[in-house]
């Protein structure tokens, strides 16, 4: 009998250690040059161009990235940005883990926006590429992808050129500067990634606004439909409280 409720018992903490732990074993990792992760909080947005993408937006007053955190739709928000002493980094990749990726598109203020693509690129031969999210999307939409490549980067390809995450295109800077990267510090595997679609925005025009494009990107179940630690702990609950009343069941 005593051997029966241990089974139990055990089953229960392996179920609950599977919802819990399990989505948080998969994990892209995420490379950059010489960059660190920045705390939000440590700015103040006033369109100053410090970090690279608070510039002024010519789509409008307070419209860069910076100015569209919070995001809609609840769940975590970014709560750091990588950047190279406030500067872009152009060397930004991920190695795959081999699991689906979730990616929505939360905001999309461009002219182009009907005909910018995003791609996932395959860092080994970069003529090979999965689509993400074309110009039939619009914001709210999201799609699951995969990616087949051992690491990979990001690509935008609209009518403003296409850039990369990484430096490639004739091992120019100028075409890896149109990708900002976001992440909340509590939430792995996650990024959130700014896009501008006009070409040099820092070196050469000082306006990138990095709005024209952000999509939350993540190998783990969408974080705004995530479990919360308290929803696990009151289905843990229950499962030990049916446990317990089987065993009450099973004494009768």
């Amino acid at each position: 009998m005593k051997k029966f409720i241990l089974i139990k018992a055990t089953f229960i903490m392996v179920l609950l250690a599977s919802c819990w732990i399990g989505p948080q074993a998969l994990a892209d990792t995420f490379h950059g040059g010489a960059g660190s992760w920045t705390n939000l909080s440590s700015i103040v947005l006033n369109e100053n161009g410090y970090p690279f993408w608070d510039n002024h937006s010519l789509d409008g007053y307070h419209k860069n990235v910076g100015f569209q955190m919070p995001f809609h739709g609840g769940g975590p928000q970014p709560d750091q940005f990588w950047s190279i002493g406030g500067a872009v980094d152009n060397n930004v990749s991920f190695s795959n883990d081999g699991h689906q990726k979730n990616a929505a598109l939360l905001v999309e203020i461009a002219g182009n926006s009907s005909r910018n693509a995003l791609f996932a690129f395959d860092m080994a031969h970069p003529s090979q590429t999965v689509p993400i999210f074309g110009g039939g999307h619009s914001p709210a939409s999201s799609t699951t992808v995969t990616i087949p490549f051992a690491k990979y980067g990001f690509k935008l390809v609209g009518p403003g050129g296409d850039f990369y995450s990484v430096i490639w295109k004739d091992n120019d800077p100028d075409w890896a500067s149109n990708f900002a990267f976001f992440r909340n510090s509590e939430v792995p595997d996650t990024w959130w990634i700014g896009i501008e679609d006009l070409p040099s925005p820092i070196y050469k025009e000082g306006i990138g606004d990095y709005n024209d494009m952000i999509v939350r990107f993540s190998s783990v179940p969408d974080p705004v439909h995530t479990p919360e630690p308290a929803t696990m702990l009151l289905l843990g609950t229950g499962l030990i409280g049916l446990a317990g009343l089987a065993r009450r069941k099973f004494k009768k």
